[in-house]
């Protein structure tokens, strides 16, 4: 006792605190003593004795604390009870008169020395934050929910304020610096402007490169202010509308991937009005009487190909309003005047499969050009032996348009109807005696030697 009359009030509240963390160890060793008595490691004589002896030193141990908490103020033992806890989170260093310094670290590169005064304990803590904390951050008084709602009734342990400012300044430079990768990335693809502390401005760049802009405020980052402008909301609706469809996913979108999504919803919408001013600059000839509908979002005209036997005019429709342009526009042709059903359903065949190599950036011009030669194709008819249109033999085509004079070189089989270049008949006739198609034998020696006639359709 001699001893603890020469320590201070806090030397003793910090005494009082090592004394109840004793008493329950001792507790805990009572409580195990049951245990040791069933288990056979203690006989009932030694179990009652260890017993009897650890309940007087609990006694005493009360005893003492509650004679030591007597002799000091409530105020003592408190600030005995924070600096221990502080302790156990922090490096502390006393200063005396119950001013301390404290050490704090936001990762490796962002450490801090905090002085504080515990003086008007209960009161609220007074702490010198740092000038490079006021400046970056603001002031903690604000940020920290402890400080902001301070009740001296009630105060909050002082190891917690230090933790959540370490807690706010970690996540506040790890969201500085995932800001700043994100606007790296933007750069990389965008034109961006910083137009006022914590506002940006993205230009896009759509079709015919019409311009459009975006500004996001940055201002209480991760949580962002979009802002579209009146052209923007014409094509998306207002930012927030648009941005709602992201609220419930489990993780939010990066800047660059929104304004991906945003930039293809205004290409979307301005594709197919440059894709018909593309179709207009480059179509030939064969494609007139063009129009466009954007609110049905169809093009419809005329285009002309060349059968076998005459030229042919078809009315096209093209519909982009199912998922164009990652697909490409359904299209029906309506013949103006007679072609055969075998020829239509040739060409439907080559018109189903144009879209095949379909991209979001295809051009419709390019479909169209497909379908010219499609209608060409659908009613091209070729020789059954050599399936080319000239004949090897004398250079003449298997057949020319009506619209066209000229010499050919033609025949077809009178029993399959098959057509043939003639020279191509003629030496099949020799070689095998039969149609190479259906097998119709026009040579070939009766009884007496004779030779059947060549039936020939010219």
């Amino acid at each position: 006792m001699a001893e603890e009359s020469t320590l201070t009030p806090r030397q003793i509240g910090e005494l009082i605190l090592d004394l109840k963390e004793e008493l329950e160890e001792i507790r805990m060793e009572v409580k195990l003593l049951d245990g040791r008595l069933k288990q056979g490691d203690l006989s009932h004589e030694e179990y009652t004795s260890e017993k009897k002896r650890l309940n007087e030193y609990m006694k005493n141990l009360i005893e003492r604390i509650t004679g030591l908490q007597k002799s000091i103020s409530k105020k003592d033992r408190d600030l005995a009870r924070e600096l221990r806890q502080l302790r156990n989170f922090f490096q502390v260093d006393d200063l005396g008169n119950d001013r301390y310094v404290i050490y704090l670290a936001a990762g490796t590169e962002h450490l801090y020395t905090i002085n504080f005064s515990l003086d008007n304990y209960p009161g609220k803590p007074e702490i010198q934050w740092p000038a490079e904390v006021l400046e970056e951050m603001g002031d903690p008084n604000n940020f920290i929910k402890a400080l902001r709602q301070w009740d001296p009734a009630y105060p909050t342990p002082v190891f917690e304020i230090f933790q959540a400012f370490e807690q706010y300044t970690w996540n506040y430079f790890n969201s500085v610096q995932e800001l700043k990768d994100q606007l790296r990335e933007i750069e990389g693809e965008f034109v961006l402007q910083l137009i006022r502390d914590n506002y940006i401005r993205i230009t896009l760049i759509s079709f015919n490169k019409k311009e459009y802009s975006i500004e996001i405020d940055l201002q209480d980052y991760p949580d962002l202010k979009w802002v579209f402008p009146p052209d923007v909301e014409a094509i998306l609706g207002s930012a927030s509308t648009f941005l709602a469809k992201y609220q419930d996913l489990e993780q939010k979108p990066k800047m660059i991937d929104l304004l991906h999504d945003i930039s293809w919803e205004i290409d979307k919408h301005n594709k197919l009005s440059f894709d018909f001013k593309v179709l207009q600059a480059n179509a030939s000839d064969v494609v007139t009487e063009l129009k466009l509908d954007p609110v049905a979002k169809k093009i419809t005209g005329f285009i002309q190909g060349e059968l076998k036997t005459a030229e042919a005019k078809f009315e096209f429709v093209a519909d982009f309003s199912k998922g164009y342009p990652e697909k490409p526009p359904e299209i029906t042709l309506n013949p103006v005047g007679t072609v055969d059903d075998e020829v239509i359903g040739k060409l439907q065949h080559y018109i189903a499969d144009s879209g095949a190599n379909w991209t979001p950036g295809s051009f419709f011009i390019d479909l169209l050009n497909h379908i010219n030669m499609a209608i060409f194709k659908s009613s091209l008819i070729t020789c059954v032996v050599c399936h080319k249109l000239f004949c090897p033999t004398c250079d003449n085509p298997l057949y020319l348009p009506k619209s066209i004079e000229g010499k050919t070189c033609h025949v077809v089989c009178s029993n399959c109807k098959r057509p043939y270049h003639k020279h191509c008949f003629e030496n099949t006739i020799r070689s095998i005696g039969k149609c190479a198609v259906c097998m119709q034998s026009f040579v070939a020696e009766g009884e007496s030697g004779e030779k059947k006639n060549l039936s020939l359709d010219f």
